[in-house]
């Protein structure tokens, strides 16, 4: 029996719509009282990337739906504003009951965004090191705004990006992950993502245009689970203990990995996600398979 099945569905795209495909556990939103997620991508990736944590979260009984922003996967290019709209009807699609929202980098930032909208239906966040780095500009730590400025003026910068795409996805990678990572990677796995640069830079250039602060977040009445690697960046880290000091965060963890820890240590993420959705769970249960 198949872990998934795929969906779509249309969201509002200026005068026209959008075609948005996702996954999903097999008969999503399920039985009500079957705990639900939304599970919201990063930058450079897709619903692929979370398909072995929903293999995980289905055989455990937990419902999961994972969407593909614009320009990602199968999902047409737009502007990145849309991608508000698709993490709304990913909650929708939970129907009664709603579900929880966990977002990975970017997909965090959406999660975020999502919040402050306060909609029907939202459970709580779980949040791995998103890609909120604004918040890092009224922290009174003189180290974190001149990392804020320098992402501004550097990924930032449409002049950087349209001089050199994959110098700017180099430092991109390497700045969320560790100096040398991008050309380290495998040479298909560096084509793939940097056939996806065009979104990734609008995907950036839209969170460093964010007007949103550390008090914004602060107002939110939703319990928030904030998640970092032990192998993450040190501004990574600070990004996570400032949402923490501001948010009803119940639940801080250290997962073992990086900044791709949802991607490279699926049974970690999912142990910690289940442990979250499924409280009552023993922490002896058994891993999955």
């Amino acid at each position: 029996m198949s872990t998934y099945e795929l969906r779509s569905f249309d969201v509002p795209d200026g005068d026209s719509t959008l075609r948005v495909h996702a996954a999903c556990s097999p008969g999503f939103p399920s039985p009500t009282g079957t705990p639900r997620v939304v599970l919201l991508h990063g930058s450079g990736l897709s619903h692929v990337a979370f398909l072995r944590v929903g293999g995980r979260l289905t055989r455990r009984g937990i419902a999961w739906f994972a969407p593909d922003f614009a320009g990602s996967g199968e999902t047409a290019a737009a502007s990145p504003a849309v991608d508000r709209a698709i993490a709304r009807r990913a909650l929708a699609e939970a129907g009664e009951g709603g579900a929880w929202v966990a977002g990975h980098s970017y997909g965090g930032a959406r999660a975020l965004g999502l919040a402050l909208e306060r909609p029907a239906g939202l459970n709580g966040l779980i949040l791995f090191e998103p890609a909120v780095v604004h918040v890092l500009r009224d922290t009174g730590d003189v180290n974190w705004p001149s990392v804020v400025a320098l992402l501004d003026t550097g990924l930032g910068d449409r002049r950087a990006f349209n001089a050199d795409p994959e110098a700017w996805l180099r430092a991109f990678v390497d700045f969320w992950s560790a100096p040398g990572d991008y050309d380290r990677m495998p040479p298909a796995e560096r084509g793939r993502f940097l056939a996806t640069a065009g979104t990734v830079f609008a995907e950036v250039h839209a969170l460093m245009e964010d007007t949103v602060s550390a008090a914004d977040y602060a107002t939110l009445d939703v319990s928030a689970s904030v998640w970092d690697g032990d192998r993450s960046p040190p501004a990574a880290h600070a990004i996570c203990q400032r949402l923490r000091a501001v948010l009803r965060s119940t639940d801080a963890q250290r997962l073992p990995g990086g900044h791709m820890t949802p991607f490279t240590h699926p049974d970690a993420f999912c142990d910690a996600l289940a442990a979250r959705l499924l409280p009552q769970a023993p922490s002896g249960a058994p891993p999955s398979a």
